[in-house]
């Protein structure tokens, strides 16, 4: 399993915060931290979970063996551990309040305990900016609930020459998450993430996180615009033309002639792999969708007390959304949990047998020990 981390750090001759990106390759590590690696990875969905922080000193801003273009045979995932900063040598810093539940989303009650928000007359939203805020607040909620957001996009694998992608998410899925995207991603639409923000940062002075939500804001515009995406894209674009192609060209009723010969052009670049631009784009996506999750908690929050306050309705509309969820469909949270640490202890107990010796009865009997090792790795013993 191939990682990239983007990390949020302080930069001390600035005092701003600054994004890099730390990668690894769990194939180069010992058995056991293989294992306990690869199982948080497993068994995060939204938010990766903390105890990944315990590994933080085998990630290296070196690629290593990650190559410039194409992408590796065995998967590669990107992330970003939300509310996770640290200084410029790598060490973590306290976030800025003392606000977050154990598997790091913030705790609103908790926030509003320790936020006091002056909301006053010299804080009111524009008709237009009140609006988009209600449009933006609504698909907000509505990406947080879809199941590629939880889940992740899936994996790249490479069979000799051809690519293969496989999902967790079926095509209608993919379909519904990408539409909701586009409607917080297309500078025409009401509630786009990009203008609400911006409206949030100078309505929202006095909001203690305001600093982080400029700086996932700056992370968000970066990432669209960047010439060398950490994702490693095997053809010449930045992450908004692929986005653009592919929503034209996939997501439109009567995509441009201009739009096909862009994407026909990428194809050609990556040997006409369809499973490799499908991968990159949705992987694109959601990883935009985490620098919209982690600056839109903030603003929906202060939204909804923003609402309350002048006694206005937060939402435009109602929907029935939440009666079409694909209930039942996903594999449940403990099941995974369950699942991925019978399989990372079946393998390490595979490499404790082979350590010695392969004696007879096979690595069956060493199941226990290999459990044993990998909660007390994981911090579970």
């Amino acid at each position: 399993m191939h990682l990239a981390w983007s990390i949020l750090y302080r930069d001390s001759a600035t005092g701003k915060g600054k994004f890099r990106t730390v990668y690894l390759d769990t194939n180069s590590l010992s058995p056991v931290d293989k294992a306990s690696v690869e199982y948080i990875m497993e068994i995060s969905d939204v938010v990766i979970s903390r105890k990944l922080v315990k590994y933080r000193h085998l990630f290296k801003e070196e690629q290593g063996s990650l190559p410039n273009s194409g992408l590796p045979s065995d998967g590669f995932r990107t992330f970003e551990l939300n509310d996770y900063i640290e200084d410029e040598n790598g060490n973590e810093l306290p976030p800025p309040i003392d606000a977050y539940s154990e598997d790091g989303f913030l705790d609103h009650n908790k926030l509003r305990e320790h936020i006091a928000l002056e909301f006053n007359e010299h804080i009111h939203l524009s008709e237009e900016d009140y609006e988009a805020m209600c449009v933006f607040a609504t698909d907000f909620n509505k990406l947080t609930q879809e199941a590629l957001f939880r889940e992740g996009p899936g994996e790249l694998t490479l069979l000799g020459r051809y690519s293969q992608y496989r999902s967790a998410v079926t095509h209608e899925e993919i379909r519904s998450f990408v539409m909701i995207f586009r409607k917080l991603y297309m500078e025409k639409e009401p509630g786009q993430f990009v203008k609400v923000a911006r409206s949030f940062l100078s309505n929202a002075s006095n909001h203690p996180l305001r600093t982080l939500v400029s700086e996932h804001l700056q992370q968000y515009e970066e990432l669209l615009r960047s010439e060398k995406p950490y994702l490693f894209y095997p053809f010449a674009c930045t992450p908004k033309h692929l986005i653009d192609v592919v929503i034209n060209t996939q997501y439109a009723h009567q995509p441009q002639g201009k739009r096909l010969k862009q994407l026909n052009t990428l194809l050609e670049q990556c040997e006409d792999s369809e499973a490799t631009i499908t991968w990159c784009f949705l992987q694109t996506i959601r990883t935009l969708s985490t620098c919209i999750f982690n600056a839109g908690r903030s603003i929906v929050n202060w939204f909804d007390q923003y609402c309350q306050y002048h006694s206005l309705p937060g939402v435009i509309g109602t929907s029935l959304y939440d009666s079409n969820l694909k209930i039942g469909k996903l594999e449940t949270r403990e099941a995974r949990r369950n699942r991925s640490f019978r399989e990372k202890a079946e393998k390490l107990a595979y490499e404790i047998w082979k350590s010695k010796g392969q004696p007879a009865g096979g690595f069956a009997q060493f199941i226990d020990e290999a459990q044993s090792q990998l909660r007390s790795s994981l911090g579970e013993s």
